[in-house]
């Protein structure tokens, strides 16, 4: 099961909305949900306000997530936010180097989502979709 919507600007709000779109995508109560973990720019408020269990780093949540997913064998990982660009480069399964881009255009996130909009792709699914069908990379 996968659930993602963007930010509407309530992090409770859009936490309580994606976990009743879990309910609704798990008629038959299969998932069951034993524990809350809060990561990224919203985790102190979400993280009391919600009575979560953990919080993490947003950037340890993505490598751990990341090997769990696929493996020691990555070598980087990249998250294309609203706000902020982050990679990790990976090497024997521990974080070798990092690097953030907060600057002018770092928004790429909320910049790809505008253009996919004017291309006529409306959702993130479909952006990811044909971003993993290309064949070459762009040249910037």
């Amino acid at each position: 099961m996968k659930v993602y919507q963007l930010s509407k600007g309530n992090p409770i709000k859009d936490t309580l909305e994606l976990l009743q779109e879990i309910q609704a995508q798990d008629p038959n109560h299969f998932y069951d949900i034993q524990g809350l973990g809060v990561t990224g720019y919203a985790a102190d408020v979400l993280g009391g306000a919600l009575n979560a269990d953990a919080s993490i780093i947003e950037t340890i949540a993505h490598m751990k997530s990341a090997q769990k997913a696929f493996g020691e064998s990555i070598n980087v990982i990249c998250d294309i936010g609203g706000q902020d660009i982050k990679v990790l480069f990976m090497e024997n399964g521990m974080m070798k180097n990092f690097r953030l881009s907060n600057q002018c255009s770092a928004g790429n996130g909320t910049l790809l989502q505008s253009m996919a909009k004017q291309f006529g792709v409306h959702t993130c699914r479909k952006l990811c979709r044909f971003s993993l069908c290309s064949q070459t990379s762009p040249y910037v």
